[in-house]
């Protein structure tokens, strides 16, 4: 999940979803019907920095309905209606704003976005590479790029693009994050450990980090390891039934059985079928 101005996507991709917004541009001497939209758009900013994307929405509504053809006002309310989930529409209001402005590469990053989040992995890979076409030297449509590239299994093409990203942007700690994964996916479990640390070192209450971390070096045998790294994911997430279950898995190669069934009902508790099997095969 997905580095937000206002509002991540995924446990295990970290895509990011930047909201890049403008300023207003209708200029002066314009109608009072384009001056009275304008007026709606800039409380739609003003409430959707407090968060209160439902207020946005209703105000960039208003705004765009007497002018439809305000390309910020379109442009933003595609951002508060991907806050609010409403991908498809969100989908729709980017595309209107990029036929207005075809050249805004902000644009094609967040409908990206948005149809990663609806399931449309292969039209969000597009969008992301115009996004970089524009922006080749910035880090996020990279992160993102490789984000989708990996969803579809192109996990060469997603360590080039996790690679530019972090040359782009040594921070971008979601492009660490995504970089360790597809290593793990490709095996190379070993490089993989320091960019975890990495991630982690730029944002240690990561739940999902510690957990991929873990899921890591249970891979490599190290359990003892695994385990504490799972802990540190369940002390940030204490409904994180996944990790619960992989602890259990070490705990239980490490003859911890008591310990291994008790997580393991955790993580069954929590919704995680998996765990019944578990229990059922090592626990009475």
């Amino acid at each position: 999940m997905l580095q937000k101005y206002i509002a991540r996507f995924g446990a295990s991709g970290a895509l990011v979803l930047g909201l890049w917004m403008g300023v207003c541009c209708i200029a002066a001497g314009q109608s009072s019907v384009h001056k009275t939209a304008m007026a709606f758009y800039t409380k739609g900013r003003q409430v959707a920095l407090t968060k209160k994307f439902d207020l946005a929405l209703d105000f960039y509504d208003k705004a765009i309905q007497l002018h439809p053809q305000y390309y910020e006002a379109l442009r933003d309310r595609g951002a508060v209606r991907a806050q609010l989930g409403y991908y498809q529409e969100a989908v729709d209001d980017f595309t209107a704003a990029l036929e207005l402005k075809p050249s805004d590469s902000a644009l094609y990053n967040n409908r990206g976005a948005a149809y990663f989040a609806l399931g449309k992995t292969r039209k969000a890979l597009r969008d992301f590479e115009r996004c970089i076409r524009f922006q080749p030297d910035s880090g996020m449509p990279h992160t993102n790029y490789a984000t989708a590239a990996s969803k579809l299994g192109r996990e060469g093409s997603a360590l080039t693009h996790y690679r530019k990203a972090i040359e782009n942007d040594p921070d971008n700690r979601h492009a660490y994050h995504g970089y360790a994964n597809s290593l793990v996916r490709v095996r190379a479990l070993a490089e993989a450990l320091p960019f975890y640390e990495k991630a982690l070192s730029l944002n240690s209450y990561d739940p999902d980090v510690h957990y991929n971390k873990a899921y890591c070096l249970q891979l490599m045998g190290r359990h003892a390891d695994a385990s504490l790294a799972a802990g540190k994911a369940i002390a940030l997430r204490r409904n994180y039934a996944e990790a619960y279950f992989l602890r259990a898995n070490s705990l239980h190669e490490l003859e911890e059985h008591k310990a291994a069934c008790k997580d393991w009902t955790t993580a069954w508790k929590h919704g995680f079928e998996p765990a019944q099997k578990k229990l059922k095969k090592h626990c009475r």
